[in-house]
């Protein structure tokens, strides 16, 4: 399930385990994994358990055992039911007692680890998500052809080593405090910012809108299950940013601690050194790259506040407001939801995105997968909405602020009363919305022909004079 997974394979290998990662999933696989299964079920059921026997018919002849890692979920979300459901599809196929499944639950996803081994993985998982998310940073403006992708390969290899050596190494809980504190996280953040720099090295100063990419978390981080849509944006002249593993851990340890569950002094530690590992790694890429700080989970849930409830414990809040909190930010100019075909968590915040569209002009595209080939005209569409909003943006963003003495006069003779600096208009910034009605005061003025009775010769006129005091722009 997305680079993230190597994090894990890494660190068991460091216990001296033989791990591997699950290839990425083919037409194949799917076939496979439908070969078991009613088709009722979601996409992230199919695949995973498609790539389990493809891995594992190449086993037929041998008496290998197995440990399948399946992390578990809750709420309305059907993932959490289909481990019971492997087992079943094991069963009748004869590997029940050669396949054991390891499902760690919602909420407490290193349960039962040794807390220096939960220390390396974690930030394993942080550094890997955080490589994923420089190279689609850099891979769109890149400015010599495949240069990213090949510091990525080089320093991803890297990173599994590094993570399988300190996985091998002194994971005392001692050390764990000690490594947060200080920003050392096992070395991993100094491969980062080496990563960083190599790949801000080689990106081109070409400006390209960004979407961030948000939705269901099996389908967003499996580039097959997706359809590979960053690839797909890409092309077309899209950067992408995509939301990381990482952040699905800490909204799990948000509601456990919101339920009472992570409260005891131990729990505090652990949250604060896992919170301290992940900025590590963060600062190490942002520092090269330009990226603006890490978003906290209460100011993700303070934004998602005004359109889903904090108290449905499902993937919705994150989906809604990762998105929101970057658009208000100005760090995306568009977003694109992905989900399983069905997926309730993901109906429900293809919903809100309407709301989140009227309120504050974030601009959207929800689509539920079933492993069908995503319509390539849908992505025409959407990125050329995407690249035309991004060029009224910059325009916008170029206009100069007018002179404060004449604000409310030319707000009066557009008829829409003094505009307040702060005053609430659907979440939109002051400012902007004064740019706003300037621009168009401005096109009004310049409608030289339209007939007198629209809004009389006299206001006409004083339309004009106002916009050529303020030296406006035509649109």
């Amino acid at each position: 399930m997305g680079p993230e997974a190597e994090a894990a394979a890494a660190a068991l290998r460091g216990l001296g385990l033989p791990a591997e990662v699950l290839p990425l999933p083919t037409r194949d696989t799917l076939r496979q994994g439908r070969r078991h299964t009613s088709g009722k079920e979601c996409l992230p059921m199919t695949v995973t358990l498609g790539s389990l026997l493809d891995r594992l018919e190449r086993e037929r002849g041998s008496q290998e055992r197995f440990l399948f890692l399946m992390p578990g979920s809750c709420g309305p979300c059907r993932l959490g039911a289909y481990r019971d459901l492997h087992h079943m599809v094991l069963d009748r196929l004869g590997w029940g007692s050669r396949v054991a499944i390891w499902s760690p639950p919602f909420g407490d996803y290193f349960s039962g680890l040794p807390s220096g081994f939960s220390a390396v993985l974690f930030t394993g998982l942080c550094a890997f998500g955080i490589l994923e998310d420089a190279l689609h940073d850099v891979r769109p403006v890149e400015s010599r052809a495949g240069a990213a992708e090949e510091i990525h390969r080089r320093h991803a290899r890297e990173l599994s080593q590094l993570v399988e050596a300190a996985a091998s190494g002194d994971l005392s809980p001692a050390k764990v405090p000690s490594e947060a504190a200080t920003g050392r996280a096992y070395g991993i953040p100094w491969l980062v910012r080496r990563c960083a720099e190599e790949l801000a090295a080689v990106r081109g100063t070409r400006e390209v809108p960004t979407v961030l990419i948000v939705g269901e978390i099996y389908v967003r981080s499996d580039p097959f299950a997706n359809d590979f849509i960053a690839r797909a944006l890409e092309r077309r002249g899209i950067r992408t940013r995509l939301e990381p593993v990482c952040e699905f851990f800490q909204y799990s340890d948000y509601i456990a601690r919101r339920q009472g569950l992570k409260s005891s002094i131990p729990d505090r530690i652990e949250l604060m050194a896992k919170k301290r590992l992940l900025a590590a790694c963060h600062r190490a890429a942002a520092g090269p790259l330009g990226w603006p700080r890490h978003a906290d989970m209460t100011e993700v849930f303070r934004a998602a506040r005004p359109y889903v409830r904090e108290q449905l414990e499902v993937e919705t809040p994150l989906t809604i407001g990762m998105a929101v909190r970057a658009w208000r930010r100005r760090e995306i100019d568009a977003t694109v939801s992905v989900g399983p075909l069905d997926c309730m968590p993901n109906k429900i915040a293809e919903s809100q995105f309407f709301h989140v569209a009227e309120r504050e002009g974030l601009f959207s595209l929800s689509l539920s997968l079933n492993s069908d080939p995503v319509d390539p005209e849908v992505l025409d569409n959407f990125a050329f909405d995407v690249h035309q909003r991004f060029k009224r943006r910059r325009a916008a963003a170029a206009v100069p602020p007018p002179p404060p003495e004449i604000v409310g006069e030319l707000a009066a003779a557009h008829g829409a009363g003094p505009l307040r600096e702060g005053a609430p208009s659907s979440g939109v910034p002051a400012v902007r919305r004064r740019r706003v009605a300037f621009r168009q005061t401005a096109t009004r003025a310049r409608m030289l022909g339209m007939p007198a009775g629209a809004h009389g010769t006299a206001t006409r006129d004083r339309f004009l004079r106002l916009a050529r005091r303020l030296s406006l722009p035509s649109v």
